[in-house]
């Protein structure tokens, strides 16, 4: 499916300090929610329209609903949650959706998670989610830290785990490096989900498959029609392996061994809560 040069005006639904809802409006039931959580310390200007967004509406085949954490609050803000589910639900009945999608990094996609438990979402793809918010979160991810100075004590946070309760099929990513692999360690099996591991990659996906590169945009064409085979078939060609099976590609062919083995540090890009262009 080819993209398009130009986006049409998005119609704004909810705009807070918080959270910002736009859409970009389409001819079909179906519906992709893209998620992005910002750090106020590095992005100053949020743009609804980028690169991914522009793909996936697609010339008006598909409605595009661009959410934007904008305190990197995780939607813990008073409010903030129910206002973009609100304004989600309405969008849906007044637009007569009735199939959902979801990508969502990081962030985004930790919050998409939390929101399979309020919205029906057919297929989502979270990329480098962290899966656990509470005191593990706290005991084994130092980025925690870039955080939580600026969240009440009494915030509440998503919880991704209730993606896995669920009707929602789940094609998550990790990385093994860094603290993502202690997300990608907890992370349940379930007979929805299927868990692609890069052994090689930290908290950079993006790097690798993210973005508006086209490796994505064939996920996200694939997640619309829910041919999650041929998702996973992408991610084993940029050197994953599902989890539970044996990695069936050798370190050269997997371009593995371009990368500093497992004890050499990363760049503080690599390890930190950096947000990708999804």
């Amino acid at each position: 499916m080819d993209g398009v040069s130009a986006l049409p005006n998005p119609i704004e639904l909810v705009e807070t300090s918080a959270v910002r809802l736009a859409a970009l409006p389409g001819r079909s039931d179906t519906a992709v929610i893209l998620l992005r959580s910002f750090n106020p310390k590095v992005h100053t200007n949020p743009k609804v329209s980028y690169p991914l967004a522009e793909y996936v509406w697609a010339d008006g085949q598909r409605h595009v609903l661009v959410v934007q954490d904008l305190l990197w609050g995780w939607l813990s803000a008073p409010g903030a949650k129910s206002l973009l589910l609100e304004g989600i639900k309405a969008y849906f009945e007044s637009n007569n959706i009735s199939r959902v999608f979801a990508v969502g990094n990081s962030a985004g996609g930790s919050i998409l998670m939390d929101l399979c438990g309020d919205v029906k979402i057919d297929a989502l793809l979270a990329i480098s989610p962290q899966i656990d918010l509470g005191p593990a979160y706290r005991a084994f991810d130092r980025r925690q830290s870039d955080w939580s100075d600026w969240l009440d004590d009494t915030a509440q946070l998503p919880n991704p785990w209730r993606a896995f309760e669920s009707d929602t099929h789940l094609t998550v990513l990790h990385g093994l490096r860094g603290a993502d692999a202690a997300h990608a360690a907890i992370c349940p099996t379930t007979p929805r989900l299927q868990h692609l591991l890069f052994p090689d990659m930290e908290h950079d996906l993006r790097q690798r498959i993210g973005g508006a590169k086209p490796s994505m945009r064939q996920m996200v064409d694939h997640l619309c029609n829910m041919n999650f085979d041929a998702m996973q078939r992408i991610a084993l060609e940029n050197g994953a392996f599902l989890r539970g099976q044996a990695p069936s590609m050798s370190p050269k062919a997997s371009g593995w061994g371009r990368h500093p083995k497992a004890g050499v540090r990363a760049s503080a890009l690599q390890e930190g809560h950096t947000v990708a262009e999804t």
